[in-house]
């Protein structure tokens, strides 16, 4: 094994580590005690057959409900032979730390088993972005791989997310970024089912599926692409069909999912989100259907704005498919729209545009500044609606209405900024890609003479 892959090893084991320690050491409460371990307790007690029906608040997809079951599953069959062997150890052996079997016994560790699941995506989200970057960067000999690596496995937000509050948001942004790297390797059957399980985790991926489908359109022939569709269409209904009880089983997946992708902040303006109108309307539990500007509401104002972004990302997209910086761009650029202006956002929307934003440092390494910024404004959001653990600095930064403000300010100018990127440099070869060896131009003489001499130019 070379000393970089070595490397890459040891700070993906010290990435588990740092989340298990975070997770084992911290408040378990939010949406872990509140929903998940009620939804898995319903799920393994009576089974998926009506489990939509039991839980009208449940509005996670089904793999969700399946990972956090499994997750209760596995900490029921690991406490008790573990726990025996601990209190044996603990009285046969003086030198056996008392602390482990307290540390065993305590909630945080069920809590901790409850997000295993979205611990074990961060892991893997970071190796596919390692794997794009790889994709896009021809240097073999260049660090921004390892740096993109490294930045994904080390991010504030994202161990926030996953090893505090203990969502999953980073299990479908796996499956999505996995999906667009097998897409590019032309293994379309594979990465169509993996977008399809993605959106069966969660549903905040789908802006990227209008960016995914114009790339999948582009590749293969038509029978391939015909296949694919087919495959992610068996997939996803074969994973809601275990939790249909009654009514058309063929229309239950797509009317369930339909469901649960629109159960949205009960119409608020803004669910916490740092965004325009957390900016505009303080504070943002007012309903988005109220008139506002020119007797339109907000959520018409919003929805018309970010659509108009829209149009015009994937205009471009359809033009320069086949250019990675285009797809980056967009894929950063999407989230990133729709959590700044659209309605009834909540703070963890916002996590789809960073990984795609840090993979865009491949187009130009300036913009790992503005994957800096948009990180911790996001760790900032994220803090502020949950204030856990309480460190007295962040809860001051997190109510200071006019810091926080200013930070909106920014964040909106970065996402027109990128825009403008977008739109004036789509599809060129930028900075970063000067990475790559280039030859060196002969003279149009000298050019002339190799070719007359069968190619034997040697400089001297």
């Amino acid at each position: 094994m070379s000393q970089n892959k070595r490397l890459i090893v040891l700070l993906t084991i010290a990435a588990i580590i740092l989340r298990l320690i975070i997770s084992e050491t911290n408040y378990y409460g939010g949406d872990v005690d509140l929903y998940f371990v009620s939804w898995a307790k319903n799920l393994l007690q009576y089974g998926p057959a009506g489990f939509y029906d039991r839980n009208l608040l449940a509005n996670y997809p089904p793999l969700a409900a399946v990972s956090f079951s499994g997750s209760l599953m596995l900490y029921r069959l690991l406490f008790p032979p573990v726990n025996r062997l601990f209190w044996f150890l603990n009285g046969n052996f003086p030198l056996f730390p008392s602390r482990l079997l307290l540390i065993w016994q305590d909630r945080n560790t069920a809590a901790t088993f409850m997000k295993l699941g979205g611990i074990a995506a961060d892991i893997l989200l970071a190796l596919g972005l390692y794997q794009m970057a790889k994709l896009f960067v021809k240097n073999n000999k260049s660090r921004i791989p390892a740096i993109i690596l490294y930045s994904a496995l080390f991010n504030p937000a994202i161990i926030y997310n996953s090893s505090l509050w203990g969502q999953i948001d980073t299990i479908p942004l796996a499956f999505a970024v996995w999906s667009f790297y097998l897409l590019y390797k032309n293994r379309m059957i594979l990465s169509f089912v993996l977008l399809c399980l993605g959106l069966l985790s969660k549903q905040t991926i789908g802006i990227l599926v209008p960016i995914y489908g114009l790339l999948f359109i582009k590749r293969g022939d038509w029978k391939l692409k015909i296949k694919s569709f087919l495959s992610g269409a068996v997939v996803f209904f074969a994973v809601f069909l275990p939790f249909y009880k009654r009514g058309n089983v063929i229309l239950f997946p797509l009317i369930t999912y339909l469901r649960i992708a629109t159960q949205f902040a009960a119409g608020w303006l803004t669910a916490h989100a740092f965004n325009f109108w957390y900016l505009v309307h303080y504070p943002g539990n007012t309903s988005d259907l109220v008139l506002y500007f020119a007797n339109l509401t907000p959520r018409f104002l919003g929805t018309g704005f970010v659509l108009i972004g829209l149009v015009g990302v994937l205009y471009f997209v359809g033009k320069k498919t086949q250019r990675g910086s285009s797809f980056i761009m967009a894929a950063a650029l999407l989230p990133m729209l729709v959590f700044l202006f659209s309605t009834r956002m909540h703070e963890r929307h916002l996590l789809p545009a960073i990984p795609f934003l840090l993979l865009a440092t491949v187009i130009e390494a300036r913009f790992y500044w503005l994957y800096l910024y948009t990180t911790l404004f996001h760790f900032l959001n994220l803090y502020a609606a949950w204030k856990q653990p309480p460190v007295r600095l962040l809860m001051d930064l997190a109510d200071n209405r006019i810091f926080v403000n200013a930070l909106i300010v920014v964040q909106i100018l970065l996402c027109f900024f990128i825009y403008y990127y977008f739109l004036a440099f789509s599809g060129k070869k930028t900075a970063f890609l000067r990475g790559k060896s280039r030859k060196r131009q002969l003279p149009p003489s000298r050019s002339r003479h190799l070719q007359s001499n069968g190619g034997a130019y040697r400089q001297k």
